[in-house]
């Protein structure tokens, strides 16, 4: 066996009087009731920002006929004049809606609702893109309001990249 040389055990030792080799705490992540969800006025102004940097003209929403229901879900964006549209969906709209609006997935994975008409609306719930607002533990958890922010983006960059590779906008 090779034992270390004088100079390791030496710069060794220096770290770990300098406290560099100190263990470093464990990510506590922060209970629900602890955290914060994106305002839907921040959230649609980043879609529409998103939608603007990807050349996507958006138009205010219309309202989606469902399948079981009578009446139409009001969508807040719609992609140019394709039937494709984008919905922050809310407490209120979760109340609403109920069992109509698919549960948020637990993977992450986009949600898609296709309403009667053919019409195909990406459903982003605010309970998915929440952040422990501000402290130290935000940014180990990763959980800061930037990092929620950039999640969603990319969310919207996806869908935006699905649906031109099928529609015209």
């Amino acid at each position: 066996m090779k034992l270390p040389t004088p100079r390791f055990v030496t710069v060794c030792a220096a770290l770990v009087a300098a406290g560099c080799a100190t263990a470093t705490p464990a990510v506590q992540h922060p209970s629900a009731e602890h955290l914060a969800s994106l305002p839907e006025s921040q959230a649609l102004a980043l879609i529409d920002s998103c939608l603007q940097e990807q050349k996507v003209e958006p138009e205010p929403g219309w309202a989606v006929e469902l399948p079981r229901h009578a009446g139409g879900l009001p969508v807040d964006i719609r992609l140019g004049h394709a039937p494709v549209g984008i919905e922050w969906v809310s407490e209120q709209d979760r109340a609403r809606y109920g069992q109509l609006l698919p549960a948020p997935d637990p993977s992450g994975q986009l949600r898609v609702l296709q309403g009667r008409d053919g019409a195909i609306v990406l459903l982003l719930d605010q309970a998915t893109y929440r952040y422990e607002p501000g402290g130290a533990r935000a940014l180990l958890a990763s959980r800061d309001l930037d990092s929620t922010a950039d999640r969603l983006k990319r969310d919207v960059q996806d869908f935006i990249a699905y649906v031109k590779s099928q529609y015209a906008l």
